[in-house]
């Protein structure tokens, strides 16, 4: 895992476990007044609305991380061009033993 992988997992656990812990009190609670304040249809409609809301958070961390790594590939390769450019560059390369004779071709 890279260095920026890392860094972006530390800031997005935080928030799931949050917005997990969130949802779990909500649902305790409603739960808990069931037939009192509320509806097994309201305790239906909470756990869809949480369901949406960690698939739309998912989604967005999953395009974050898409996009970094897109991100990384490029610089990475942008990096090995330059330094085998500067290779090239820095090394010659060997001429063939026949390159300064006269080769005689018959036709």
């Amino acid at each position: 895992m890279s260095p920026s992988e890392l860094l972006l997992l530390c800031i997005l656990f935080p928030l799931l476990l949050c917005a997990h812990y969130r949802q779990t009190q909500e649902m305790a609670q409603a739960v808990e007044g069931v037939h009192v304040y509320s509806t097994e249809q309201d305790i239906n409609q909470l756990a869809a609305h949480h369901f949406e809301d960690q698939n739309l958070l998912q989604g967005k961390w999953n395009s974050e991380v898409d996009t970094l790594k897109e991100t990384q590939r490029k610089e990475y390769r942008e990096w090995l061009m330059k330094m085998l450019e500067e290779h090239q560059t820095n090394v010659t390369l060997p001429t063939p033993m026949y390159a300064n004779r006269t080769v005689l071709i018959l036709v």
